[in-house]
């Protein structure tokens, strides 16, 4: 096959990788924000807990409850580690989608190593959230100027794009 037949199938492959990319982009971000905000609120309700007990004030009873639950939410999602995967994730197609750019002739072979390793990258992720991945995949259109093949999200799948799967997301919302 000639290097121009070979086009729309790394077309396919490098926007694939470039939308991975994004997706795994969004949810170590949304982690870590989850992370984040359960640190900072323990924080906060250990100062003020400790400072309740010491003036001996009735709401400061609960304060340690609200500390232990937001921990025990913590490690019972285990934030850390998801967001420890989709960095790594996006770290490997990241490097994916540089190598494609770097090869200077494209042969059958060279795609399908990559397609193998695309797929070897893929074998590790956890099941996709639908809404997040038709966001990404409109993201890498309007950066192409595909503006004609864009798949509109309803404002609901916008909202909960990190939290619920959606896995019967109609094509056209």
């Amino acid at each position: 096959m000639t290097e121009k037949e070979l086009q729309p199938r790394r077309r396919e492959l490098l926007f694939t990788t470039r939308k991975s990319v994004r997706y795994h982009d969004y949810r170590k971000r949304h982690y870590l924000r989850a992370q984040f905000l359960i640190h900072f609120s323990g924080l906060v309700l250990g100062s003020a807990a400790f400072a309740g007990i010491a003036s001996n004030a009735a709401w400061s009873r609960w304060l340690p409850l609200a500390f232990a639950v937001l921990s025990a939410i913590g490690l019972v999602f285990r934030l850390g580690e998801k967001a420890a995967l989709h960095i790594d994730l996006y770290q490997r197609f990241l490097r994916l989608e540089k190598r494609f750019l770097e090869v200077p002739a494209w042969t059958r072979e060279e795609l399908d190593r990559l397609e193998r390793e695309m797929l070897s990258i893929e074998a590790h992720e956890p099941s996709i959230y639908s809404a997040l991945n038709r966001q990404c995949h409109n993201e890498v259109l309007r950066s192409e100027g595909n503006y004609e093949y864009l798949q509109p999200l309803r404002w609901h799948h916008r909202f909960l794009k990190n939290w619920w799967h959606f896995d019967n997301l109609p094509l056209r919302a």
